[in-house]
């Protein structure tokens, strides 16, 4: 977004405040990158820097406004608009520990009194968020945008060989791209696919893409083994961002069982590099797939694996999917998010 509106305006100029080392790969002398120390892991010397530091620093550097995600500073003497992406504090089953759900219930609160505007990326998240305060905030829904030139169907000729040389991973595996967070629900996920036939899985195996989250990596993978499907489940971990297109595309199918989401980024993405995607059947899923996606209810076992059965070996519901992705995924662009949100920004003030 950022480097997209400099494009639209002329006049616009960023300052982004960061931890040191961190920042935009972009050469621009509209864009300036004020770091402070490194303050990511430290929480108090981070709550310091986002509450009390920014705001003043912003005003003293020229800033009309400040834009941030999840929050508004303590200490602000600008203008805010509040990013809104997720309220799973909220959820009791996220088990998100007492002291950060009591300080994003006190930040988000705050943020939605004092924000002048609030941007979320669906209907759903929208509604949510008016159902969690008393105040009413101004909401702009804007939905997540998609990088075309880096999420498209086209495979490299060489793509499916690195991922066998690096990885040991031949395509047609079924892909969970995430973080292991609570909500995501990897582990209903093992437990559904155990379900599946043996000459399935073998031709099929479970690949998990991403981070742990609270150890939820080691409940997962010795679940599988309890579960005897330990030689099926495979787990990455983190993979470099250029190769995670190609993850998508080699993928016969990509699988979302989150019990919440805002938007669900990994099912757009998945849409946009032509790999058909089964997600759970909750409501922002209806708003981000708009029928181009298989839905179950990862609460009912039995339509879980009927649906992991028909996509990963019904090549039917494949390609109807993988058109119909493609479809739904030309109408998200980064563009349009920048357009959309720079407008609402300039409206409100």
């Amino acid at each position: 977004m950022v480097v997209r509106s400099l494009r639209d305006d002329p006049n616009l100029e960023w300052v982004i405040f960061a931890n040191k080392g961190h920042g935009l790969e972009v050469d621009s002398p509209r864009i300036r990158v004020v770091s402070f120390v490194t303050c990511q892991w430290h929480v108090g010397l981070r709550l310091l820097c986002d509450h009390v530091l920014v705001g003043p620093m912003a005003r003293m550097l020229g800033c009309e406004k400040i834009l941030t995600v999840g929050f508004v500073p303590t200490v602000c003497p600008l203008p805010c608009v509040m990013h809104m992406f997720t309220l799973h504090h909220l959820n009791a089953h996220n088990k998100v520990s007492k002291l950060r759900s009591s300080y994003r219930r006190i930040a988000v609160g705050n943020g939605l009194r004092k924000a002048d505007l609030v941007i979320t990326n669906s209907e759903f998240a929208a509604s949510q968020i008016r159902a969690s305060t008393n105040s009413k905030p101004r909401i702009v829904v804007s939905n997540e945008g998609l990088d075309h030139e880096q999420f498209h169907p086209r495979p490299r000729p060489t793509e499916a060989a690195v991922l066998e040389s690096k990885y040991a991973l031949k395509p047609g595996y079924l892909l969970w791209l995430s973080n292991m967070y609570i909500y995501k629900q990897a582990e209903s996920l093992i437990e559904k696919y155990a379900l599946l036939p043996s000459e399935v899985r073998a031709v099929h195996p479970l690949v998990f893409v991403g981070g742990d989250w609270v150890g939820q990596r080691a409940k997962c993978e010795r679940l599988a083994q309890e579960l005897g499907i330990g030689k099926d489940v495979r787990f990455l971990g983190f993979l470099p961002d250029e190769l995670i297109p190609t993850v998508y595309r080699q993928a016969a199918a990509h699988v979302l069982a989150s019990r919440e989401e805002t938007w669900g980024r990994t099912v757009s993405e998945a849409m946009a590099c032509g790999c058909p995607c089964i997600v759970n059947d909750i409501p922002v899923m209806h708003e981000v797939a708009r029928g181009a996606a298989l839905m179950v209810n990862f609460d009912d076992s039995a339509k879980v694996v009927s649906g992991l059965r028909e996509i990963l070996t019904d090549e039917g519901t494949r390609e109807r999917l993988r058109e119909a992705g493609l479809a739904r995924a030309a109408e998200l662009s980064f563009e349009r998010l920048t357009k959309e949100r720079m407008a609402a920004i300039a409206e409100s003030f």
